[in-house]
């Protein structure tokens, strides 16, 4: 198991994009929940969640982003996830938080859709034609 490291970086036009590292679990939620109140210059903001070298994620991790992206949407705006291994792809689906928040092969997809997006509303942001493949065989 490998401990859960956080950064994160503030792009150009309201986007925080934030590397997830290692694994959440029980002992790293209020960690995750912390940080990403931290992180954020404004509600409105658009987040990314780079999750390439996520190891895994329990229910409690996929709570927290599930508020994180509920909390965006309260303020007009949404999350996406990017660069989820297998294993995090599954407890995504499993969770159904999948079918909430866009998830991206790679954080290029995910940048890109922020910017295609623009403006996000509330409705239209997780109906993103470029998808990952989560609901097509593997």
């Amino acid at each position: 198991m490998r401990s859960l490291q956080l950064s994160h970086r503030h792009l150009p036009g309201q986007v925080t994009v934030i590397a997830v590292v290692g694994e959440v679990d029980q002992r790293s939620h209020a960690r995750l929940r912390s940080y990403l109140d931290d992180a954020r210059r404004c509600p409105g903001e658009q987040l990314v969640f780079d999750l390439t070298d996520m190891l895994g994620i329990d229910s409690g991790g996929i709570h927290v982003l599930g508020d994180a992206h509920r909390n965006a949407l309260d303020h007009g705006t949404t999350t996406r996830m990017a660069g989820p291994s297998l294993q995090v792809i599954q407890a995504l689906k499993v969770s159904r938080l999948a079918a909430c928040i866009p998830v991206y092969l790679t954080l290029a997809e995910a940048l890109r859709a922020v910017l295609a997006d623009r403006p996000v509303t509330s409705g239209s942001a997780h109906h993103s034609a470029r998808r990952s493949g989560l609901d097509s065989p593997s």
